[in-house]
């Protein structure tokens, strides 16, 4: 009889240890959810505060300064599209 309620007891504390990890993987992956739909946000918050900053210290003395410091045009990259067998040669685009 005591060895019967010695093995019911483990069982119970191993199901129940299981049970509460089960609990804090999904209490973590939660969390960790909430931080990564921030993360972007966030980034993005921190460049326009560079921005700013960048624009306070670098006030332009004149019109020539202010168009050297603050271009009135934006240059964008992307990488060039190429397929397996073009070994990286430019195509035109019709």
């Amino acid at each position: 009889m005591i060895s019967l309620s010695w093995i019911i007891w483990l069982i119970a504390v191993l199901i129940l240890n299981i049970v509460f990890m089960n609990f804090i993987i999904a209490v973590i992956s939660e969390s960790y959810e909430k931080v990564m739909q921030k993360l972007v946000a966030q980034s993005y918050k921190v460049k326009a505060n560079m921005i700013v900053e960048r624009e306070l210290l670098l006030t332009p003395q004149n019109e020539v300064e202010r168009r050297f410091y603050f271009p009135e045009y934006i240059i964008l990259r992307r990488p060039i599209e190429t397929n397996e067998g073009d070994s990286g040669i430019l195509k035109k685009r019709c």
